[in-house]
């Protein structure tokens, strides 16, 4: 799923569990112009040097 926020565009991938997101991880390696990506996961917050911050599922309605 795509949102835009602030004007430009944010990635967004949902998992079930804290599973490795193979669909983000590809679109952001691909698109260097992409500041940041979401992962909603069942766990916590986190974020990774691949430019993927990382939030709990109920965060979600906070976007």
């Amino acid at each position: 799923m795509l949102i835009q926020k602030n004007g430009s565009v944010v990635p967004v991938e949902v998992k079930s569990g804290n599973a490795r997101a193979t669909s983000l991880i590809s679109i952001m390696e691909k698109k260097t112009d992409i500041e940041y990506g979401y992962k909603f996961i069942d766990g916590n917050i986190g974020a990774s040097g691949n430019r993927i911050i990382t939030l709990p599922l109920y965060m979600a309605a906070f976007l």
